[in-house]
């Protein structure tokens, strides 16, 4: 059995679901998922993956406690970082991911059943797994007759999905320390780019703060700004992104996953080259050969 914790927002989560998921396959064992993080951080973000047709197992407390015991103890996670850090191949049952969050080729030779901790945000840990990955990442939930609207133009244009993240990592000093926002500048360059290589570009803005979008980003080619159709944005918007040809990202999990999951083959998808302001050696193995980084 692979048990994997899930926490964070949407992008944060499927990522932790592909780690798992692909391990679980190579291993032939099943996957179940540690939901306890939602349990203690009611007022942070919120568990989305029942959006997807995936199966899912939920691990027991039980379950949870034989492979890590109280894990949630910093001083173990200590412990336990130190030890993985000198082993060639991680053989502890309990397995935190680096600080550093690069990608690390020793986790693809894991070949035991382990408790993963951490966000794996690089494709390398799943890519043998894409096909199964894109069945379970397949929605549940049909949009609205109203955001149906805006799909049918969506898939009727050179759609180019758009996506300012600012909110928690504007409002949050910790959190803005820590990633920064994408500025004005990569964005026009990103759209100049995507305008030279394909006709009459239509862009769709997605943001969890479209009225400064709509105040202080100008462009000469039609928009429309994606106001969320229903209770749920964050459903509303990944539906739509996921079915745009083109992307300009933040750097966001968020829009990351819904480039990714786009069935356009020839899909052009800009992402940052600065993810964070920590100088982050994930950078290089975090996004997909063909996408281009600005």
């Amino acid at each position: 059995m692979i048990i994997t914790h899930i926490k964070g927002g949407l992008g944060n989560q499927m990522f932790q679901y592909a780690m798992g998921r692909a391990l679980s396959l190579r291993l032939k064992t099943n996957l179940k998922l540690d939901l306890s993080w939602y349990e203690r951080n009611n007022n942070k973000s919120q568990y989305g993956l029942h959006i997807f047709s995936m199966d899912v197992d939920t691990a027991a407390r039980k379950e949870i406690e034989a492979f890590a015991g109280n894990f949630r103890n910093p001083v173990l996670k200590k412990i336990n970082r130190m030890i993985n850090k000198y082993l060639p191949v991680p053989r502890k049952r309990f397995i935190i991911e680096k600080k550093d969050k690069a990608f690390d080729p020793a986790m693809l030779a894991i070949n035991d059943q382990v408790l993963l901790e951490g966000y794996w945000q690089s494709e390398h840990y799943f890519k043998d797994a894409e096909m199964e990955l894109r069945k379970d990442f397949s929605f549940s939930i049909n949009p609205l007759k109203t955001q149906k609207e805006i799909l049918h133009k969506i898939a009727s244009m050179n759609s180019v999905c758009l996506h300012f993240r600012r909110g928690d990592y504007y409002q949050n000093i910790k959190t803005e320390k820590i990633f920064g926002t994408c500025g004005i500048d990569y964005y026009v360059q990103a759209v100049r780019f995507i305008a030279s290589r394909i006709k009459d570009p239509f862009f769709f803005i997605f943001s969890n703060d479209l009225d400064w979008v709509k105040s202080n980003f100008k462009i000469d080619f039609p928009m429309h700004f994606m106001y969320p159709v229903s209770h749920d944005a964050t459903f509303d918007d990944f539906y739509a992104m996921s079915h745009c040809k083109h992307f300009i990202i933040a750097n966001s999990t968020f829009s990351w996953w819904g480039a990714w999951l786009s069935k356009n083959t020839k899909k052009i998808v800009i992402v940052p080259r600065r993810w964070n302001n920590r100088g982050d050696k994930a950078n290089k193995d975090r996004h997909p050969n063909a996408w281009i980084q600005l």
